[in-house]
């Protein structure tokens, strides 16, 4: 899926402005703290996360880039100084690795996810899936952004017709699509359990079974050329126990 919507990445002379961009808009406190690139759908846990840690380590901080899981690896491929990389799923890490530019010293498994189709909260009536096929809705790109990849297995598993991809209005991240749905402009969106439950504004009104997509597991990256002894000091904090009470707290499922 990532062949069509990576044709044509920035050149090399592009990858010099982004490292331009980076160091006019970070101070050197902010480039010299652990450069974690994390995805949309995870920031409200760890940010959390992070305040805990960076309060408790004088001498190391992390700074949180945040953005579409799509975006923020092609930011990394064209030389954005990432130390870690926390993607929606693996795909984009594995694309990273098979570009050859970027060094990736090991991946891991970190989260778990659910997928949900989402209404605003003051709107109760009864929902079937078919009613997708006669609204606009929004999710990700669906062959770009992991949780529009994953709409896109789940419409298609579930048995919806081919038409009702004429009504997904396709975001460049998740937060994008819940945005989209809070400000009234679609009636429904596909995204994450997590997204629902951590907000005052939106209600599930279905929830796919796992079964009709892949595996949502948030995988987590060294960047080899990267990543120091501070980065690792994080990167052990992220799987202890603190840490992973946090994503439970926000409803995210632990990976065995």
């Amino acid at each position: 899926f990532l062949s069509n919507c990576c044709k044509g990445l920035l050149k090399p002379m592009i990858r010099v402005s982004i490292l331009l961009v980076f160091i006019i808009l970070f101070p050197v406190s902010v480039l010299s703290s652990v450069q974690v690139f994390v995805a949309a759908s995870l920031y409200g846990a760890m940010r959390e996360v992070v305040l805990i840690y960076n309060n408790s380590n004088v001498k190391n901080s992390v700074h949180l880039v945040v953005g579409g899981t799509s975006t923020l690896a092609r930011q990394i491929e064209n030389g954005a100084p990432a130390d870690i990389f926390i993607s929606a799923n693996k795909a984009w890490i594995n694309y990273l690795k098979s570009d050859g530019k970027i060094k990736i010293e090991k991946v891991e498994p970190l989260l778990g996810n659910t997928l949900v189709v989402a209404s605003r909260v003051k709107e109760f009536y009864d929902f079937k899936l078919s009613d997708l096929e006669t609204t606009f809705f929004a999710t990700g790109i669906v062959d770009a952004v992991p949780v529009g990849i994953y709409a896109k297995q789940a419409l298609i598993s579930t048995g919806s017709s081919s038409t009702i991809f004429s009504n997904i209005v396709q975001m460049d991240s998740v937060s994008g699509a819940i945005a989209m749905l809070e400000t009234r402009n679609v009636d429904y969106a596909i995204i994450y359990k997590t997204d629902v439950i951590n907000s005052n504004k939106l209600r599930i009104a279905h929830v796919f079974d796992e079964t009709t997509h892949s595996k949502i597991e948030y995988s987590i990256a060294s960047i080899s050329d990267q990543t120091s002894k501070k980065a690792e000091d994080f990167l052990k904090f992220l799987k202890g126990n603190e840490a992973m009470a946090i994503f439970q707290k926000f409803g995210f499922k632990l990976i065995d």
